[in-house]
Formats: structure tokens, C-alpha cells, sequence
């Protein structure tokens, strides 16, 4: 059986024909985006940065008086992004 379009037929999942002979497949996959987010771009580390940063905006106005509903609000929206950041 001929297939009617050129991608229809598939030798092994992702390659167009069969390897040659002395060829093997290593790997073949996709990565995993938990573990790409946390060693490449290091969100579990970003995550507590921004925390901390959400953290002290708030008690930094808080010391000089100045935190109103709407900044805590803020500062804890920050902190609450970037919780979940770092838990997924």
C-alpha cells in the first residue's frame, strides 16, 4: 500500500525512512517542562526572588507608613505568582 501523502508513512516515530544499518536510535523523545523550567531557566530560583522581593515591598512601606490596601494587594499577588511558579 502506497500512502497518498509523503508524511503518512513513517519507518519509526519522527523519521521519514528507516536507519541504516549500522545506525540506532539514542533517545527520542521530548523534554520534560518541569524539569527544563527548573535547571535551564531556573524558576524555582526565580520564584523565590520575586517572593522575597514581594516581601520586602511590603515591609518596606509598611515601615514608613505607607502601605495601603492596594499595594498589599500587589505584594501578594506577586508572592502568590510566584508560588505557584515554584510548586508546579
Amino acid at each position: 500500500m502506497m500512502p497518498n501523502h509523503e508524511h503518512e508513512f513513517e519507518a519509526a516515530p519522527g523519521l521519514p525512512e528507516p536507519l541504516p544499518a549500522t545506525e540506532k536510535i539514542l533517545w527520542q523523545g521530548s523534554p520534560d517542562w518541569r524539569l527544563l523550567g527548573n535547571e535551564a531557566f531556573h524558576l524555582k530560583t526565580l520564584s523565590i526572588y520575586f517572593a522575597l522581593m514581594g516581601c520586602c515591598t511590603w515591609f518596606i512601606k509598611k515601615s514608613h507608613g505607607t502601605l495601603d490596601q492596594f499595594t498589599a494587594c500587589l505584594c501578594g499577588a506577586r508572592f502568590t505568582r510566584s508560588h505557584c511558579l515554584a510548586v508546579s
